[in-house]
């Protein structure tokens, strides 16, 4: 969206970059916030596929209504504690990777995603948006105020 070209180093989410972003105005409860939808719409209404894992209420009329191409995401609601394997599968295979961690990952998960998302950046190329916190993410996004 061009509204968060401002806020994203260089205007774009970076091919394997790990971008964490929270939401201090709501709960997050089991949907995405604001930005990370916005994202993922933006990111697919420009040909891009994108990945959602682990957020089963993920808000596809939200996203319709910002423009999302819904035809280009591939969805895992609810992967419990295969979620790291998911994300590792759908790395390879998308452009925009939208997971919401079912708690804080550890330090053996955060190196092996991050390897993963690294190495298909040299590839394909995928960005990771993480709702919520991730340990080194090369980006924090967060919402504290809301018009």
């Amino acid at each position: 969206m061009a509204a968060l070209r401002d806020v994203l180093p260089g205007g774009v989410l970076r091919r394997g970059g790990v971008v964490a972003v929270q939401d201090r105005v709501r709960a997050w409860g089991e949907a995405p916030s604001y930005l990370a939808l916005a994202l993922a719409a933006g990111a697919s209404a420009g040909g891009a596929w994108c990945g959602v894992v682990g957020l089963p209420a993920f808000g596809i009329a939200a996203a319709s209504g910002m423009g999302a191409d819904l035809s280009r995401f591939l969805m895992v609601d609810e992967p419990g504690e295969r979620w790291a394997e998911a994300v590792g599968v759908l790395a390879g295979a998308v452009d925009l990777l939208l997971v919401r961690p079912p708690r804080l990952p550890n330090g053996e998960h955060v190196r092996r995603i991050g390897a993963r998302i690294r190495r298909t950046a040299r590839q394909r190329g995928a960005a990771l948006v993480v709702a919520g916190e991730w340990p080194g993410a090369d980006l924090r996004l967060r919402l504290t105020e809301s018009v």
